[in-house]
């Protein structure tokens, strides 16, 4: 073990996607580690990218979701809406 926590490691941020870094408000940015995704109560640990896939199709476009990752070392959050794939 490396002593980096598990989760799913962000390769790319479409900019058109709400998780997009955007004027006055952060996002997720290429190399975040994403560990926990939270949604109408339930909170999911992310382990791998097939975790993220598999959470995401639990809940429909425009359910306010919150997202835990690591970036740099910092434990940070982010709080958006699904949107429409």
């Amino acid at each position: 073990r490396t002593g980096r926590p598990a989760g799913a490691l962000v390769s790319q941020v479409s900019h058109t996607s709400p998780a997009a870094p955007a004027p006055g408000r952060s996002g997720l940015q290429a190399g975040d580690l994403v560990t926990s995704f939270s949604a109408a109560g339930r909170r999911y640990r992310i382990r791998s990218a097939s975790d993220v896939e598999s959470a995401l199709r639990l809940y429909p476009a425009g359910t306010p979701v919150s997202l835990r990752f690591y970036r740099g070392g910092r434990a940070l959050a982010w709080s958006g809406r699904l949107a429409v794939p």
